[in-house]
């Protein structure tokens, strides 16, 4: 036999299976097309992230039964990331909201039950009290500890930082006319991942991480042995020192980028561990289907 026939002949053997990700890889059944197709119908991504990972990460995006957590879970309708992938694909939905209202709303909208955990926390690397600006737009509502100078500039002028502590300045209690209104300061106490979700969960298909600006903290805190993570799509930060910090500890914890969404607005990372079998499982599932 010559070398080329023997090389054609030699079988690569399969990625080992490492413990960072063999509860990832444990065996789900395949989403029927019609639940696919009911998966997108039900869809409430602000820039269709939901679709975007059933596409370029079909065998993990699109099997029944995963688990699917949301930082920053809002209402739990409005712009939700893991309501379709729990009405229509049977996920466990986590969600995790600060806000005292939009928690409260988020546990009318998608009530505890046994695929739906809801938990009023903020997350950061180290347990501590926090301020949580609420302004009339909750587009720009943020943890005032983990606003960027630039930030506070420009939508909360009117506050100063005195012993940490955010006040009105002088001159905006003396300005009754002021353009922006006060916002409403709620204290908040928060805490690393770890000490918000059940020590029995330990593991998380996706994770949706969007806690405005304050995603390296939140990063620097995970402990990813303790927690088995597939996929994280995380909103790209405005501060390129947050986002360039952000792409660092995702890349120490063991993952790699794989692109943006459409919008360019999301950034996709995937476990390396996980990436390994992925072309593996996307073959299975394509036949599976």
């Amino acid at each position: 036999m010559s070398k080329s026939d023997h090389a054609a002949t030699v079988q690569h053997p399969r990625p080992a299976i490492t413990p960072q990700c063999d509860l990832l890889l444990r065996r789900r059944p395949f989403s029927k097309p019609a639940d696919l197709a009911r998966f997108k119908q039900l869809s409430r991504t602000q820039d269709g992230e939901d679709i975007f990972l059933s596409q370029i990460v079909p065998a993990v995006a699109t099997r029944a039964n995963g688990v699917v957590l949301e930082s920053g879970a809002l209402d739990g309708l409005h712009f939700s990331s893991t309501f379709a992938f729990e009405r229509a694909l049977n996920w466990t939905a986590v969600h995790i909201e600060a806000a005292p209202d939009a928690f409260s709303k988020l546990q009318e909208n998608r009530p505890p039950s046994s695929r739906v955990m809801n938990y009023h926390a903020a997350l950061c690397h180290t347990e501590q009290e926090v301020h949580f600006m609420m302004p009339g737009r909750a587009v720009i509502r943020r943890i005032w500890e983990f606003m960027s100078p630039t930030f506070r500039a420009a939508w909360y002028p009117r506050f100063e930082a005195t012993l940490n502590t955010p006040q009105l300045k002088p001159s905006a209690l003396r300005n009754t006319n002021a353009a922006q209104p006060p916002s409403a300061i709620t204290k908040l106490t928060c805490a690393p991942l770890s000490r918000v979700l059940p020590p029995n969960l330990r593991v998380v298909d996706i994770w949706f991480l969007d806690v405005e600006g304050a995603e390296a903290n939140v990063l620097r805190a995970t402990d990813f042995e303790a927690l088995q993570v597939g996929i994280i799509i995380k909103e790209r930060s405005a501060d390129a020192l947050v986002e360039l910090e952000s792409k660092l500890l995702l890349r120490k914890a063991g993952f790699e980028s794989v692109g943006l969404d459409s919008k360019q607005r999301n950034a996709v990372f995937v476990n390396q561990c996980l990436a390994t079998h992925l072309s593996e499982l996307n073959a299975q599932d394509s036949t599976a289907g």
